[in-house]
């Protein structure tokens, strides 16, 4: 097993070999490695070289990320939503007299409940004014992020 230090580089031929050798790390194009070979700061060739390497590593980690969460055979896995929350579809349905139930807390669970009024839309959240079934009336907001709060009654 050989290693630089092996070669019996001279410290001025060190930062090259290094430089190179990271380059053949990154699997580099051939146009890189002339690029490389021309620059004469062996510090702007190291700079040069490990920018190279911390891009590759980076898109080699994105890769297996994005590889370990798609890899697996339900389909519907595969489905990776991203960007803003959205209100349910059934939400659009919620008018004057529809049952609904609402997440209080652990300790409370569920309760359930009726809306008394036809809700009022303020942006991208709903104000809902429901009557519990337990005599409590409250102006409850039905937004995107706290949607997993409420359920169809």
């Amino acid at each position: 097993q050989t290693c630089i230090i092996d070669l019996e580089i001279s410290l001025q031929q060190r930062p090259y070999a290094i430089a190179m050798l990271a380059a053949e790390m990154a699997d580099v194009d051939n146009a890189i490695r002339k690029e490389i070979l021309l620059i004469r700061n062996p510090k702007e060739r190291l700079q040069l070289v490990c920018k190279l390497l911390e891009e590759n590593i980076g898109m080699a980690r994105a890769t297996r990320m994005a590889l370990q969460i798609t890899d697996s055979n339900d389909e519907s896995s595969k489905d990776l939503k991203v960007g803003k929350p959205s209100l349910p579809a059934w939400a659009k349905s919620l008018k004057k007299g529809t049952r609904v139930e609402y997440f209080w807390s652990e300790q409370d669970g569920w309760f359930a409940g009726v809306l008394v009024e036809d809700p009022e839309l303020i942006v991208d959240e709903m104000i809902v004014t429901v009557l519990f079934d337990d005599g409590e009336t409250h102006r409850l907001p039905l937004s995107p992020d706290e949607k997993v709060r409420w359920r169809p009654g």
